[in-house]
């Protein structure tokens, strides 16, 4: 996966939605929600869902690629607490803290 790839898909999502419409969402996961139909993993509800996009440093990105977050692959959201996020990759169950899930972007299925 190209890091940068999904670094400009970020950007791009949070160009678009908070400095284009700055006084009507304050935060770019309502925005995300509101005008693509995607949200943030910290925000999901149980489901399936697509990887879209993530934003955050070398070294989390290539980890997360190791456990299967492809752009385009489907997961599935089975709980959200607040000590964390249950997720199926590839077969696999993964918990992720709440401060990673944050900076991924899903998109529903």
């Amino acid at each position: 996966m190209n890091r940068k790839i999904m670094e400009h898909i970020y950007r791009h999502l949070h160009r678009c939605c908070v400095k284009t419409r700055s006084k009507q969402f304050k935060l770019f996961s309502k925005c995300l929600t509101y005008h693509h139909g995607m949200t943030t993993l910290s925000n999901a509800i149980p489901g399936v869902y697509k990887f879209v996009a993530i934003n955050c440093d070398k070294k989390l990105c290539h980890r997360l690629f190791e456990m299967g977050f492809i752009l385009g692959k489907k997961l599935s959201v089975i709980s959200t607490n607040t000590r964390g996020i249950i997720i199926i990759v590839k077969g696999a169950k993964i918990v992720l803290s709440n401060k990673i899930a944050e900076k991924i972007i899903l998109k529903k299925e």
